[in-house]
């Protein structure tokens, strides 16, 4: 990943994808400040990092359509996931309370999401 993605050579490369994805993210915040509309910075950073990412790494966003709905919901609960405690890592001796809370089932649902959407990635690449 940091030979791939973060090199200074690649970094530089994707100036420009920044840049449009920061314009994006200005204007938007601008259409909602010129109608008194609230501005959810939540979604609106969550929306910027995913667009930039998948731009940087797919070459394309994959926000619209069906495929966009599902690469979010993947991406919401992988990060839930990740930042969840996880019983066994801290103490082995409680990993059934993992199992038993749904847990594992849960990550070993998120990789087979990531798994299916990173494959459609690959096959319409």
């Amino acid at each position: 990943m940091t030979l791939h993605l973060l090199s200074n050579k690649k970094v530089e490369d994707n100036h420009d994808i920044r840049e449009e994805e920061i314009a994006a993210a200005v204007e938007k915040i601008n259409k909602l400040c010129s109608r008194s509309e609230p501005v959810d910075m939540r979604e609106l950073l969550e929306t910027f990092t995913s667009d930039v990412v998948c731009r940087v790494t797919f070459g394309r966003k994959y926000r619209e359509g069906e495929s966009g709905k599902k690469f979010k919901k993947m991406l919401d609960e992988f990060f839930e996931v990740l930042g969840a405690l996880n019983l066994e890592d801290c103490i082995p001796q409680l990993a059934w309370v993992d199992r038993l809370r749904g847990f594992n089932a849960k990550v070993e649902r998120v990789a087979n999401d990531f798994d299916e959407v990173l494959d459609e990635v690959v096959r319409s690449g």
